[in-house]
C-alpha cells in the first residue's frame, strides 16, 4: 500500500485529543474521515455521520484502511446509559468496521481502565477494550493528554490556577500520575496506522515518570508565573461536596467519578509494550 492512499477515520474528531490525532495524521498526508453525528452544511466526502450508541452503516466504511475510536460521551452519570452508549455503542461500531473490511483497528482508551478500577470512566473504557479485542484491535491507554491549549484533566486543573491561588488538595494525594504530550500521542497513532506491529496488550502513552497531583499543580503554577497555597481536604468530603452538587444540577467540569479516578490509580502500570514499540514519550512540561 502506498503511503498516501492510507485512509483513516477518527471518531470524536470534533474532541480534545480526536482533533489532536486527525490534524497530526492529516499533516503527514493521510486522508482523514470525521465521524461525526452532525454533517457540515456542505457536502463533505470526508465527513462520515455517526453518532456513538446508534447502529452504524458499515457501507459508509467502505474503503476505510484504520478506524481510530476515540469517541465517548462524558455527559452520561449512570452505568445503565454509560453501557449503552458507550460500551454497546462501540461495540456497534467495531462490528461495522470488522463488515466493510477495515484492516486495523486502533481504540483509544485510557490509563484509568485496569482490573480493578473503581471509577465508571475506567469500568467503561475497559468493557470496551474487551470488545475492541474481539476484533483484533490495537489498544492505547493514554495517561493525562496535554499541550499548550489542553483540554481533558490538565485543562480542568490549569483552569482553576488561572481562577485562584488557593487549590483544595484531596488528603489521598499520593497516587502518581502519568502524562502524554498530545504530539506524542498522535505520532504513537500514525506510526501504528503506517507500520505492521504484533503488540497484543494494550499500549500505554505516557512518560514514565509518574507525577503526584500536586507536583502537576505545582509545573502548571510555575508556568504561570503563580504561587499557590494549598489546602488539604478529606477524600470523603470533596466528594460528598462534588455530589452535593451533581444532585442539584449544577454543570462542573470536575465529576465525583473523577476524583474516583484520581484517587484510585493503576499502582503498576506496565511499560513493556511502549517499550517494545519503541514509542517515546516526553517528560512533563507546561512550558
Amino acid at each position: 500500500m502506498k503511503f498516501k492512499s492510507i485512509k483513516c477515520a477518527v471518531t470524536g474528531a470534533s474532541g480534545y485529543v480526536g482533533s489532536r490525532i486527525a490534524e497530526y495524521l492529516l499533516k503527514n498526508k493521510c486522508a482523514v474521515y470525521e465521524m461525526r453525528r452532525n454533517l457540515p452544511k456542505h457536502k463533505n466526502k470526508f465527513v462520515i455521520q455517526f453518532s456513538l450508541g446508534k447502529d452504524v452503516n458499515a457501507n459508509a466504511l467502505r474503503g476505510i484502511d484504520v478506524l481510530i475510536h476515540c469517541a465517548y460521551d462524558f455527559s452520561l452519570v449512570k452505568w445503565e446509559d454509560i453501557n449503552e452508549i458507550n460500551v454497546e455503542g462501540s461495540s456497534k461500531l467495531f462490528q461495522a468496521a470488522k463488515k466493510a473490511g477495515v484492516r486495523k483497528i486502533i481504540f483509544i482508551s485510557t490509563m484509568a481502565a485496569f482490573q480493578g478500577c473503581k471509577s465508571l470512566y475506567g469500568k467503561a473504557k475497559l468493557k470496551i477494550e474487551e470488545e475492541a479485542g474481539k476484533h483484533g484491535a490495537v489498544i492505547i491507554r493514554p495517561g493525562l493528554v496535554y499541550d499548550d491549549n489542553a483540554g481533558g484533566m490538565v485543562g480542568a486543573l490549569n483552569k482553576l490556577i488561572s481562577l485562584s491561588k488557593i487549590i483544595p488538595i484531596i488528603n489521598k494525594d499520593d497516587k502518581l500520575l502519568y502524562l502524554c504530550h498530545s504530539h506524542d500521542l498522535s505520532k504513537l497513532i500514525f506510526k501504528l496506522c503506517t507500520e505492521k506491529t504484533g503488540i497484543s496488550k494494550p499500549v500505554i502513552a505516557a512518560n514514565e515518570n509518574g507525577l503526584k497531583l500536586r507536583d502537576i499543580f505545582e509545573k502548571l503554577a510555575a508556568a504561570k508565573n503563580k504561587e499557590l497555597i494549598f489546602i488539604p481536604v478529606p477524600y470523603w468530603l470533596a466528594l460528598s461536596g462534588l455530589k452535593i452538587l451533581e444532585k442539584i444540577g449544577m454543570r462542573i467540569r470536575f465529576k465525583t467519578d473523577n476524583l474516583v479516578s484520581l484517587v484510585n490509580q493503576n499502582e503498576h502500570p506496565d511499560f513493556s509494550a511502549t517499550r517494545e514499540i519503541k514509542a517515546p514519550f516526553r517528560p512533563f512540561s507546561p512550558d
